[in-house]
């Protein structure tokens, strides 16, 4: 008995082009406010992680919501 393997991520394409974006935009926010002294460098990192890990999220639930109100 085996169970079935899953290999890599099931993003879409438009949900890796969501991830880079809100990777880059998180961390140059983060790099701002992190100059500023506003957020301490140890926080920025949660930041960068939340913006890479949010867009796709959204627009996977977003994708999900409307195929099952089709």
């Amino acid at each position: 008995m085996s169970l079935p393997v899953r290999k890599g991520l099931d993003f879409t394409p438009s949900q890796w082009i969501a991830a880079f974006a809100g990777f880059f935009l998180s961390g140059g926010l983060a790099n701002v406010l992190v100059l500023r002294g506003y957020l301490p460098k140890h926080w920025a990192i949660i930041l960068v992680i939340i913006g890479f890990g949010a867009p796709p999220a959204i627009l996977g639930w977003l994708k999900a919501r409307t195929r099952t109100e089709s």
